[in-house]
């Protein structure tokens, strides 16, 4: 009985050999079927992952090139709204300063030689330290009527005209758009009135509708940074009379600062209107001619791209869906 026994163990672990030997033996060749499989999945994959890397990095240049062709400054316009004599005793040396020009709002109750106000030889000298001048809207029947009123005040100021003019806070209206152009205005400064924008970034057409804030309201900087970051403008009013533009000198020596340090940095330019709006209506062609000319280009690879993203679903589709069934051919 014992050698019965011995027998049949022995029986047993040769059995037991053998099918270990048959298990390593599927498992080996399973894993060696497994690891060609995947050697030719990845033999597909490589050269379509290689070329999703490339478009991928083209299309980053190309983000990047569109940014780098339209580099946009904001720019700033210092409009004084009022023509006090105060503006060439305190506002006038501060600026010289910094080499900045200012705006003077010339209108029927405040000119040059009027009450209160900057005498005319006052006015010349600053217009020819490089100043501008614009006029002001006032309550009128029509724009016709008001600007034969204009062309009569510059006329008897021995001023040339102007093509901008300021709309103080609800007054602006967009039915005086045509005549306004018409009459030779193209630069309308508005206080936000009928839904427009305060911070401007393109030039419509032949105008202009740059936004102007108060330089004494309420966190004047961070309009100055708005504007450096979409490469748009804004006018700033300053007075001796209204609250909200009134000048303080702590407050405006303080952007003028900020203004300078920016200009240095090159992120922002003090301009008068003609200037700004030369700017941004350059800048605006240069921003259309980019986004056409790039428009080509980024459809086909997107195009591209996607064609590469679906044969990639498709190698693991492939592949996936043979691991699963019997039969898997190598070929």
């Amino acid at each position: 009985m014992r050698r019965v026994g011995i027998g049949l163990a022995t029986i047993v672990i040769i059995a037991g050999i053998l099918l270990l030997g048959y298990y390593f033996k599927e498992e080996g060749e399973k894993r060696a079927q497994d690891s060609k499989r995947h050697a030719m999945m990845e033999n597909e994959l490589n050269p379509l992952s290689v070329r999703k890397r490339e478009l991928e990095r083209q299309m980053r240049e190309m983000e990047e090139n569109k940014e780098a062709k339209v580099q946009a400054k904001g720019t700033t316009v210092l409009m004084f709204t009022d023509m006090a004599s105060q503006i060439y005793k305190k506002a006038y040396p501060i600026m010289q300063g910094y080499d900045f020009k200012g705006v003077l709002v010339i209108s029927e109750k405040n000119y040059p030689g009027a009450e209160d106000c900057m005498s005319k030889e006052q006015f010349d000298e600053m217009v020819e330290d490089g100043w501008t001048y614009c006029v002001q809207w006032s309550d009128s029947e029509s724009v016709s009527e008001w600007h034969k009123k204009q062309e009569e005040l510059l006329s008897f100021l021995e001023l040339e005209a102007t093509n901008a003019v300021y709309f103080p806070r609800d007054t602006y209206k967009k039915d005086y758009k045509d005549a306004l152009k018409k009459a030779g205005y193209t630069t309308i400064a508005h206080c936000g009135d009928e839904g427009l924008e305060l911070i401007q970034t393109e030039v419509s057409g032949e105008m202009w509708f740059p936004g102007t804030y108060g330089m004494n309201g309420v966190g004047p900087r961070n309009y100055l940074n708005k504007a450096m970051e979409e490469g748009g403008a804004i006018v700033y009013r300053i007075s001796f009379s209204v609250e909200e533009e009134k000048f303080e000198k702590e407050t405006f020596e303080s952007m003028l600062r900020w203004m300078d340090t920016y200009e240095k940095n090159k992120e922002l330019e003090v301009m008068n209107f003609v200037d700004s709006q030369e700017y941004h209506k350059n800048l605006t062609a240069r921003r259309n001619k980019t986004e056409a000319s790039m428009s080509d280009e980024e459809t086909a690879l997107r195009t591209e791209m996607k064609a590469i993203e679906d044969a990639i679903d498709a190698v693991y589709k492939k592949y996936l869906n043979a691991q699963s069934e019997e039969g898997w051919n190598e070929n």
